[in-house]
């Protein structure tokens, strides 16, 4: 685990360094892949945690997609500089200013192991934060797998 911890700090100045619509683009390959390997991943999770196919395609990765997607689309507009009107003292200006807080860490539940942690990653990475996932002891092959094409798109 110190590992892993080690390594999102090494990478987190590299990855909060690009421009939320690079990060984006970066989640679509994500999800390019997801699709692309999702039978195989499904298999894995089914294995792992029992669910059966058409649940594991329909309740993990097609959600998970979707959120890939919602993100790409959204989080640059969302991340970009906000002025924010005044009420009161006009003469001023308020600004909100989006920046990367550093490494998350998620630890992922049995039960939804691709969804949970990997639809909250997402959302970190898009902000520009490093991730580290500690999956559940029941489904780490699922996890690894995701992981491994989150890496595999840039990530």
């Amino acid at each position: 685990m110190r590992r892993a911890v080690e390594s999102a700090a090494k990478s987190q100045s590299d990855w909060a360094a690009q421009l939320p619509a690079t990060r984006a683009k970066s989640l679509l390959c994500w999800r390019k892949a997801l699709i692309k390997e999702g039978d195989s991943i499904a298999k894995t999770l089914s294995r792992e945690n029992g669910k059966p196919l058409h649940e594991a395609w329909l309740h993990e990765l097609a959600p998970l997609c979707d959120t890939l997607t919602w993100l790409a689309h959204e989080a640059p507009k969302l991340l970009a500089d906000q002025a924010i009107p005044l009420r009161w003292m006009k003469q001023y200006r308020s600004v909100i200013n989006s920046k990367p807080r550093g490494q998350c860490a998620i630890i992922s539940p049995y039960n939804f192991p691709m969804l949970i942690p990997f639809a909250d990653a997402a959302a970190a990475l898009i902000a520009g934060c490093s991730v580290i996932i500690k999956p559940s002891e029941h489904t780490p092959l699922t996890a690894l797998a995701v992981a491994e094409l989150a890496h595999a798109s840039g990530i």
